[in-house]
């Protein structure tokens, strides 16, 4: 397999998904008016809850077998205990009255506290 035959192979996947997204582009402009806002915000929630997940599983399905399972157990468990705590912390700054914030600007000050100067030591 020849230097052109790799970059033509190599290049094709990127070629296609910028076809697609100029497309997308086209049909997405006011300019042209192919699509009203209603219809764009209904495929946009089409492809974001339908055909993104689609193609990952499909894309995954391809390539994930059970020994490589296996060898990648922590990853599924990394990503379900970064969900739990980020779910946590969502919850903390979520619950948290806004008697703790400053200036009623809804910033948590334990996350202002750092930058702030140590003017209080003085």
């Amino acid at each position: 397999m020849g230097l052109l035959d790799l970059l033509v192979a190599a290049s094709m996947p990127v070629i296609q998904i910028l076809l697609i997204t100029a497309l997308g582009l086209a049909l997405a402009l006011d300019r042209f008016a192919i699509l009203g806002e209603d219809a764009r915000k209904h495929l946009n929630n089409i492809v974001f809850y339908i055909c993104n997940p689609s193609l990952i599983s499909s894309n995954l399905s391809k390539t994930i077998t059970y020994e490589s399972m296996k060898r990648l157990w922590f990853m599924p468990l990394n990503i379900f205990i970064t969900f739990i705590v980020g779910s946590i912390l969502a919850w903390v700054v979520n619950v948290t009255p806004r008697a703790y914030t400053l200036g009623g600007t809804g910033t948590w000050r334990p996350l202002l506290a750092p930058s702030e100067p140590l003017a209080w030591l003085s």
